[in-house]
């Protein structure tokens, strides 16, 4: 749902119509029921834009994360306030029917991987990554924003020199609630200069979605990049 909901924000969150998503979080047939009754209900009276609804809550597509199987199991992070509505990223020459949009999609998925940051990772596994075809890195990272990155067998600081000799773009995110800012570590400044954008806000799940729309409509890498560092202030952060 964190991917479904934020993917169809940013391509189609300028609807003339309200989109609105609903999930069952347990097996209980009268949970679904309710919440199945909240969507068509909110459908029906809510202003054009884009809504998750979960029980009682109202949830913004962008930035949602799932954290538990339970009520209230999904959260917003890191957002100000209601997300729902802006200027949708597909552009009026851009294919609407089903076939080509899919093919854009599958085209963009194929060029981004996503890998989480864990003690240890080394740097030999993001590079196979990258020469067996992806474009695109999305990186989970530590606490603001960091990695190890010190010369030792189980520095990541190969790869990302790898990937900025390719033309590899490596985007980051956090894997704990709270912005990425390079300015706050040693560490961080290293990725920076070795190319590395931090997506501040945005949660992994957004920041992946916000990258495969920006790969199916861009022109080129870097209105994409362009795009991907816009993300964060595009919704208000």
């Amino acid at each position: 749902l964190s991917y479904t909901a934020s993917l169809i924000y940013w391509l189609f969150r300028g609807t003339g119509v309200p989109i609105v998503f609903t999930a069952s979080i347990t097996a209980d047939a009268d949970d679904a029921r309710n919440n199945l009754t909240a969507a068509i209900r909110k459908a029906r009276s809510a202003a054009p834009g884009v809504y998750v609804i979960l029980g009682d809550g109202v949830y913004s597509p962008v930035n949602l994360r799932f954290e538990r199987i339970a009520d209230g199991g999904f959260r917003n992070w890191n957002l100000d306030g209601p997300v729902h509505r802006g200027t949708s990223l597909l552009s009026e020459d851009m294919p609407r029917n089903v076939p080509e949009l899919r093919e854009l999609l599958e085209g963009a998925i194929r060029k981004v991987f996503i890998a989480r940051v864990f003690p240890g990772m080394q740097a030999e596994s993001l590079i196979a990554v990258m020469n067996a075809g992806a474009r695109y890195l999305l990186l989970e990272l530590y606490d603001s924003g960091t990695a190890n990155l010190r010369e030792s067998p189980f520095s990541l600081r190969e790869a990302f020199r790898f990937a900025r000799e390719e033309g590899i773009r490596c985007f980051c995110t956090s894997q704990q609630e709270g912005i990425v800012d390079f300015s706050g570590y040693v560490t961080s400044h290293e990725l920076w200069k070795d190319g590395a954008i931090p997506m501040g806000s945005l949660t992994t799940e957004s920041a992946y979605t916000r990258l495969l729309a920006a790969i199916m409509t861009a022109g080129n890498e870097e209105e994409v990049t362009q795009m991907m560092e816009e993300a964060d202030a595009d919704i208000g952060c």
